[in-house]
């Protein structure tokens, strides 16, 4: 989570819990008296109403005083049962204050003070008492204590239960609660859903019970059923939810359908309809506008929902803005610099940040968090580990590599040493996080390793069916290509597309991603009729997505540029220039920024070298080269990439003196940082040792190839098919065949 920037802070937000329980013992349990005794129900009266206009200092130091004099004179604990009232209220809302100024320590003790004074005045059983330990059973969470806290809850669920058939609304609540508090940020999703049945059946064997009350426990199913990999049961579930709400008109609850319309936004992103999930989160911000003060929850959790949705869809200036009012609504409801509930808003307007490229305020930003969670949170807290986390995404993104890397296994550290399972889906999430920075850096055995680690723990953690468990298989597929092992990729790919399809349906993003990249591995692997099956179907799945056609469809261009890079290996050279052009048309119309316009413009390239028409591959390597150092720079990698490609056709039209410059500059490049010692440099070694030896160069040729076969050893391994062709081509050179 998050928490508020700001300047004032009051001395006893520096204390820690002990020093805060010392204070307290010092201060309100034993002080030795005051000046002027205040009225017991009024002041209670008085600080209840300026907690409702959010006005904390006033209120605590009321309640304060109250309980300071009233120890003071020997009044500190009832005599009657009014009394005793009284004395709950005021523990209980200086309890709320504290939790909203974050002093977790304080609120706790003042709960049990409040429940003390409840069951001095209606025994321990009472429908109040157990409302105050449930409070009690919750202050615990924030102590770090879930056990203890989930121990409680369930005691007083027990007592409920003896108490049936009264409080049964009660009896379902706390089900209700314990599902959504314990169970569900556990993961133990199957418990969870058995939870909120329970309190669904409780409420239906109750007499009169009317279909509203059971709303917000069919809410809270379908999103445990989201949480479980099975978004289209909830689409289900919410559609029929909606559908009463609109059938019941001005009578139904606003915050339920807000919260419905949110849930189905969430439903239907995990199924890769964008535009739809869109739609329904932006319906939920417009049904919750015109219910300001008691539904800012609502409305801040589908703006919430709905940046997610658009940094997903790499749209973070639209993000920022709703973020930052959810902060701004966030600051009304909380006090403190960086209370706790501000976390997870801080956290994400962190990741904005970096995708507007303002990493170094994003950075600082996540410093700051850090070091604030720890404070307040403590150093082995999940939030904690979660911030620390954030920043290092931000610090690798910032070029700020090793330093991401320690920061990320810190975090792990902790995660690794925290109560079996407390911390198990954030270690598993890092280990795929360091996966990826390890295969930025070009470490793709460690990357494998990592990623194999997530891969188990997500299992684990979902089954071997969901959708995530797909998204860390295509990351391995892609270490395992990065290392040279294709047909192991290839057969990783093909397992994440067997879960994408038997989770997400056959109609997802995530499928069309997928064959993409399957089809690009048959291609590496020379396997020809399947890489164009796999990038056919992936064209036919992304035309089922979006029916109508687009002059602009850069995505199908897209595809149908790859298609067509197979069809060139074919020698299928007439359709692979046909789809090219059009490709490249639709790509320059659109946006002729698009990333993909110079890999098309290479590969129409090499359908005239292919040719022999080396003046036109040599203009479309050429214009490919201008807009990659454009957009990227001349020291960029996929410039070098590029350059690479040009100076090939420059060799092969006779002019290796005008490639040569180009090949060294695209070495110097790739052989540092993520690319240094990687395939990409061994192939620009290959190039230069075919250029030294047109222009009659043997010796640096030999050295050339040299460096190249000891790359390919080094990362494919002595006997795969590169490293053989090369140590064959050396063996050439140096025998002068």
């Amino acid at each position: 989570m998050s928490r508020q920037r700001g300047t004032a802070r009051p001395w006893r937000r520096r204390l820690g819990a002990g020093l805060a329980a010392l204070w307290w013992a010092g201060t309100v349990l034993a002080a030795d008296g005051a000046a002027t005794s205040l009225p017991l129900q009024p002041a209670v009266d008085q600080a209840e109403t300026w907690l409702r206009q959010n006005r904390l200092e006033p209120a605590i130091e009321r309640l304060e005083s109250l309980l300071t004099q009233r120890r003071a004179t020997g009044q500190g604990a009832s005599t009657d049962t009014d009394t005793a009232v009284h004395l709950g209220r005021a523990w209980g809302l200086l309890a709320d204050a504290y939790g909203r100024r974050g002093q977790f320590a304080l609120e706790h003790r003042a709960r049990v003070h409040a429940v003390a004074q409840w069951r001095s005045a209606f025994g321990p059983t009472h429908a109040t008492v157990l409302d105050a330990r449930t409070h009690l059973a919750l202050s615990l969470r924030h102590l770090q204590q879930p056990r203890e806290a989930e121990a409680d809850l369930r005691a007083v669920l027990a007592t409920r239960m003896d108490q049936l058939p009264a409080g049964v609304d009660a009896a379902a609540r706390d089900h209700l609660t314990l599902a959504t508090l314990f169970l569900v940020p556990q993961r133990r999703l199957a418990e969870a859903e058995d939870a909120v049945s329970s309190g669904l059946r409780l409420l239906r064997q109750s007499p009169g019970v009317q279909e509203a009350r059971l709303t917000p426990y069919r809410l809270e199913r379908a999103a445990i059923q989201i949480a479980q990999g099975r978004p289209a049961d909830a689409e289900s579930v919410l559609r029929r939810i909606l559908a009463f709400l609109d059938s019941q008109g001005t009578a139904a609850r606003p915050e339920e359908r807000i919260r419905a319309l949110r849930t189905l936004g969430e439903a239907l992103l995990r199924q890769g309809r964008y535009a739809a999930a869109e739609q329904a989160l932006r319906e939920a911000v417009q049904a919750a506008l015109p219910h300001p003060g008691f539904r800012d929850v609502d409305l801040n959790l589908a703006r919430t929902r709905l940046s997610e949705l658009l940094l997903f869809q790499e749209r973070p200036a639209e993000a920022e803005p709703l973020l930052r009012a959810v902060l701004d609504s966030q600051r009304r409801g909380v006090r403190g610099e960086f209370h706790p509930d501000l976390f997870s808003t801080w956290s994400r307007l962190g990741r904005v940040l970096v995708q507007l490229d303002r990493g170094r305020e994003a950075v600082d930003l996540l410093t700051r968090l850090v070091d604030e969670t720890r404070a307040v949170r403590g150093a082995r807290h999940p939030d904690t580990v979660h911030a620390l986390a954030t920043l290092a995404w931000a610090q690798q993104d910032s070029g700020h590599t090793a330093q991401a890397e320690r920061t990320l296994r810190s975090a792990l550290d902790i995660a690794d040493r925290a109560e079996a399972g407390a911390l198990a889906e954030a270690s598993t999430d890092m280990r795929n996080q360091l996966g990826t920075l390890l295969l930025h850096e070009g470490r793709f055995a460690e990357a494998a390793s990592a990623f194999r680690t997530a891969l188990q723990g997500t299992q684990a953690l979902h089954g071997a069916t969901h959708p995530e468990v797909a998204t860390v298989q295509a990351n391995l597929a892609l270490a395992l290509q990065r290392q040279g092992r294709l047909a192991d990729a290839a057969a990783m790919l093909r397992q994440a597309l067997a879960v994408q399809e038997g989770s997400l349906g056959p109609t997802h993003q995530r499928l069309v991603d997928t064959l993409d990249t399957l089809g690009s591995l048959y291609s590496e692997l020379e396997d020809l009729p399947r890489a164009e099956a796999s990038l056919t179907r992936a064209i036919a799945v992304h035309r089922q997505r979006v029916p109508a056609p687009d002059p602009k469809d850069t995505r199908l261009a897209r595809l149908q540029g790859t298609l067509a890079g197979v069809w060139v290996q074919g020698n299928r050279l007439s359709e692979a220039e046909a789809a090219l052009r059009v490709s490249i048309q639709t790509l320059e119309a659109a946006d002729p920024d698009d990333a993909a316009l110079p890999h098309q413009l290479v590969s129409l390239g090499g359908v005239h070298r292919r040719r022999g028409e080396f003046a036109q591959a040599q203009s479309l390597m050429e214009q490919a080269v201008r807009l990659r150092r454009a957009r990227w720079g001349p020291d960029a990698r996929p410039t070098a990439i590029t350059e690479v490609a040009l100076a090939r056709v420059l060799d092969a039209a006779g002019r290796p003196d005008a490639a040569e410059p180009l090949l060294l500059h695209a070495l110097h490049v790739l052989d540092q940082g993520p690319t240094r010692g990687t395939p990409h440099v061994a192939q620009v070694h290959q190039r230069l040792a075919e250029v030294y030896r047109h222009t009659g160069r043997p010796g640096p040729a030999r050295a050339a190839a040299q460096a190249a076969l000891t790359l390919y050893e080094r990362t494919y391994g002595p006997q795969h098919a590169d490293t053989v062709a090369c140590r064959q081509w050396l063996e050439a050179l140096t025998t002068g065949r």
